[in-house]
C-alpha cells in the first residue's frame, strides 16, 4: 500500500490505525511536527480496509441542523474558568453522571496534547479549556471501539475531522455521542514545543501549564494567554499580542488539510457542535463568556435539553456564522506558510519571531497594564 489518502488531505485522525487487522500502520511526525500514518509494507496485505474507512476518501454523512443555542454554565465560577461559557463542562458533567465513558483532549505530564479517557468528575478539570495544538489521538478510537462492543455508553469531544475518523472506524452507534469544536485549524505540535522552549529560556523557568483562553486580563474577549511556571508564578498577556497567538490567528502554523477543510458547513458531522458566541448582542454580553451550541441530531438535541447545568436560549444560525465564519469556511493558506515552517524547522525560534513580525506590540502591552474598569472608561477594553 503506497498511501491511504492524498497526503495533503490527511487529518491525522487515526481511523486507519484503528481498523488495520495486522497493526501495520503507525503514526509518525513529519518535519512540521504533524502526525501521519506510515505503513509497514512488509506486513501489509493490501486489504484496503484503511482506504475504505478513511474519511478523507469518502463523503461523511452529516446531520441536519436541529437547534442553535447560546449557553452558559449555571455556576458562574465554572463559566469563568472555561474557555467560553462552559458548555462543554456542563455537558461533560451530565454525561459522567449518566455513566458515559468520555474522551477529550488534555495535557500530559510533558505538555503534549493527547486524547484520553476522563476518569471522573474531578479529573474533568484537566480537560477544560482550549488547547491550540493538534492532539495525539493515541489509542482513543480502539478503546472506544472496545467499550462499544461491551455495550458501554461513550462520548467523544474533538475536532470535526477527529469525529469523522471515529465514526469512520466504529460507524454510527446509539451508544455513542459525539461533540465537535468550531475549529480555526490545528497548529503544529512542533511549533508548540519550540514555543515552550522559547518561553522557558526567556524566563529561565519550567512551564507547568498553558491556558490559551484565560479571562484574567479582559475577561472572555480578547482572550488572555496565561502560562504557569513551576514554583507558582505566571506570565499573562493578551493572546493576540503574543507570538503564538499571532502565528495561530494568521494561519501560519496549521496542518495542510485545514486550508481546505471538508467539514466546513451548516451540516455537521457530530451530534453536538460547540464554540464561542462571538456575535452576541451587546445587551446579552457576559465578560465570563458565552458558548454557542449547534445540535445536529435528535440525540444531540436531547442531551442539551436535559442538561440542567446549562442556561440556554435559542439564537439564529446566520447571526452565529456572521461572528464565527469558521463554521462554514476555511482560513486562507498564507503564501509565506512554507517559508515559515522552513525557518521553524531549521532555524532559531527568535529568528522566526523577528522574520514574521510576531513580536508583542508595545502599545498593547501598556494597555494591558491598565485596570479593566479604567480601560472600560477610556474605551480601551
Amino acid at each position: 500500500m503506497e498511501e491511504i489518502c492524498r497526503y495533503e488531505d490527511c487529518t491525522g485522525c487515526t481511523a486507519c490505525v484503528s481498523v488495520c487487522p495486522l497493526n501495520c500502520i503507525s503514526m509518525k511526525a513529519n518535519d512540521e511536527g504533524f502526525l501521519y500514518p506510515y505503513i509497514n509494507n512488509e506486513i501489509c496485505i493490501n486489504c484496503g480496509l484503511c482506504k475504505n474507512k478513511c474519511p478523507s476518501n469518502s463523503s461523511v454523512k452529516k446531520g441536519d441542523l436541529c437547534n442553535v443555542y447560546s449557553a452558559k454554565h449555571i455556576n458562574p465560577k465554572k463559566q469563568n474558568s472555561s474557555a467560553s461559557g462552559g458548555a462543554f463542562r456542563a455537558i461533560a458533567e451530565m454525561l459522567i453522571d449518566e455513566s458515559y465513558y468520555l474522551y477529550a483532549a488534555k495535557y500530559d505530564e510533558n505538555l503534549r496534547v493527547i486524547h484520553s479517557l476522563v476518569k471522573d468528575a474531578i479529573d474533568l478539570e484537566n480537560f477544560i479549556g482550549s488547547k491550540y495544538v493538534q492532539s495525539d489521538m493515541n489509542n482513543a478510537i480502539s478503546e472506544i471501539k472496545d467499550l462499544l462492543k461491551n455495550n458501554k455508553k461513550v462520548a467523544f469531544c474533538g475536532t470535526p475531522c477527529q469525529v469523522a475518523g471515529l465514526i469512520g472506524s466504529v460507524g454510527k452507534n446509539d451508544k455513542l455521542i459525539t461533540m465537535e469544536l468550531i475549529c480555526h485549524g490545528v497548529p503544529s505540535p512542533l511549533f508548540f514545543r519550540k514555543y515552550i522552549s522559547y518561553v522557558e529560556s526567556k524566563r529561565n523557568k519550567k512551564i507547568s501549564n498553558v491556558n490559551f483562553r484565560s479571562k484574567d486580563i479582559q475577561g472572555w474577549t480578547p482572550a488572555t494567554l496565561k502560562i504557569d511556571f513551576k514554583g507558582g508564578r505566571s506570565y499573562k498577556t493578551l493572546l493576540h499580542n503574543d507570538c503564538y497567538g499571532k502565528a495561530f490567528s494568521q494561519g501560519l502554523v496549521l496542518r495542510e488539510c485545514c486550508y481546505q477543510c471538508k467539514y466546513k458547513s451548516k451540516e455537521r458531522v457530530a451530534d453536538i457542535t460547540l464554540g464561542d458566541y462571538w456575535n452576541i448582542p451587546s445587551s446579552k454580553y457576559d465578560h465570563k463568556g458565552v458558548s454557542v451550541i449547534l445540535t445536529n441530531t435528535e440525540a444531540g438535541d436531547s442531551i442539551v435539553k436535559k442538561c440542567n447545568n446549562l442556561l440556554t436560549a435559542y439564537v439564529d444560525i446566520n447571526s452565529v456564522i456572521e461572528g464565527n465564519p469558521r463554521i462554514i469556511s476555511s482560513i486562507t493558506r498564507p503564501q509565506e506558510r512554507d517559508e515559515f515552517f522552513k525557518l521553524l524547522i531549521n532555524g532559531n525560534f527568535d529568528n522566526v519571531v523577528k522574520e514574521f513580525n510576531l513580536k508583542a506590540n508595545l502599545k498593547n502591552k501598556i494597555i494591558e497594564k491598565i485596570p479593566y474598569k479604567l480601560r472600560k472608561i477610556i474605551g480601551k477594553a
